[in-house]
């Protein structure tokens, strides 16, 4: 807020009751312990990135193990977390077990679990894609021998070549620990086969089912068929589809059409749509070279496109000489370094020591300022609070402390 339109009376008495404040930033015990508990979580989320990154064998997106490994640590209770952060491997840590209350203890009410909204394997959006040449045995591999079972790729953008596919993939994604897409539309074609017979297609990974896919013959003509198929769709596993030959060997051909992925139910939940950053920082920083300063800073990690608003607040001390104006200002950017916007635009807040005021080694006071972002999905971007004394800088001008809280919103 802009006080330069305050009457100097007004002016001086704000000032002056600031000057004898007690700094509004100080950290509660609460505060303290929330902080430390988000040190601990985020110490875990690391060790879970770490973790996927280390069991796969196949190329995710980073953001996408990111989001992996939050879903897993916000499904682990406490002392999980803590075992993480402690070091525990990932296996262990979701293979502890725990106490199980009896009916009794529930008051007689029998605990029941039910399925989320929006996981992997139900609840599922169709997202079509153009079609696109996935599987090709005429051009890699040759045919698949009866009686016999060939793995193939479906997810990621590696490995197709070897099995006569498009070499970057059809823009199926991949997963870390749970299937982007969790099925796909195909087109599969039996062609020059040897005699009648079927192929089978079913999940990487998965129990052969009893069912056939296509059944073939050998005719004058190939023999196509348009199904759903679930395929493993995640990077620990090298493989999505597993297609079988019976009866007669036979070459394949598999065009995908689409996908299906889980429901994004975070967007529409208000419990998990945002979330929410908050940093201080007590470190003084010395403003007397009247230079811009990066006085804060917050990092958010978007999974979807979204807005981000961010609010900030500078604690400032200043030693004001009579007869002089001193102005300090903060802006919220996104660059590094930070370049301190102009202290006249929206993108500022400032503050006026008026020169009317008289000489105090000590004028205390905060400004606060906020602004928002638009922010792609898939992106992790940081948001900085940068500072300057824009008019009368002098030794012993500094900000005390500083607070940026980051809060981001899907659209």
């Amino acid at each position: 807020m802009d006080l330069r339109k305050r009457s100097a009376t007004t002016v001086c008495a704000v000032l002056a009751a600031a000057v004898f404040a007690v700094p509004v930033l100080a950290q509660s015990p609460e505060s303290v312990d929330l902080a430390a508990r988000a040190a601990v979580k985020q110490d875990a989320l690391t060790r879970v990135v770490e973790a996927l990154k280390e069991q796969a064998v196949r190329p995710v997106e980073e953001h996408r193990v990111l989001a992996d490994a939050k879903r897993i640590v916000a499904g682990l209770r406490p002392d999980q977390v803590e075992a993480l952060a402690a070091g525990e491997d990932l296996a262990e840590v979701t293979a502890m077990p725990r106490a199980e209350a009896t009916e009794a203890e529930n008051g007689g009410m029998r605990s029941v679990t039910a399925n989320a909204v929006g996981d992997a394997e139900s609840d599922l959006l169709y997202v079509p894609v153009a079609p696109c040449r996935i599987i090709d045995t005429r051009i890699a591999g040759g045919k698949i021998t009866a009686g016999t079972t060939r793995p193939f790729r479906v997810a990621g953008t590696t490995g197709f070549t070897a099995q006569g596919g498009q070499a970057s993939g059809c823009g199926v994604p991949i997963g870390a620990t749970t299937p982007v897409a969790a099925a796909v539309m195909i087109n599969i074609v039996a062609v020059d086969v040897d005699g009648k017979g079927n192929l089978a297609a079913w999940e990487f990974g998965q129990t052969e089912p009893v069912a056939t896919s296509i059944n073939f013959q050998k005719i004058d003509m190939n023999i196509a068929n348009g199904l759903i198929v679930p395929i493993a769709g995640v990077s620990s596993q090298t493989h999505d589809l597993n297609v079988k030959a019976n009866f007669n060997n036979a070459h394949l051909v598999v065009d995908v059409t689409g996908y299906f992925t889980r429901f994004p139910v975070e967007n529409f939940q208000s419990g998990l749509k945002s979330q929410l950053v908050t940093q201080d920082f007590t470190t003084v920083i010395d403003l007397n070279d009247g230079a811009c300063h990066e006085l804060n800073s917050c990092t958010i990690t978007a999974d979807a496109p979204g807005t981000v608003v961010v609010e900030a607040w500078g604690q400032f001390v200043v030693n004001h000489t009579g007869g002089t104006l001193d102005r300090a200002a903060i802006g919220i950017e996104t660059v590094s370094p930070v370049v301190c916007n102009d202290p006249d635009t929206v993108d500022t807040s400032d503050f006026d020591v008026p020169a009317s005021l008289g000489t105090n080694v000590d004028v205390d006071f905060t400004v606060s300022h906020g602004r928002s972002f638009s922010q792609p999905g898939g992106t992790t971007r940081t948001y900085r609070l940068s500072g300057e004394m824009v008019s009368g800088a002098n030794s012993g001008d500094q900000i005390e402390n500083s607070r940026l809280i980051c809060t981001f919103i899907p659209d």
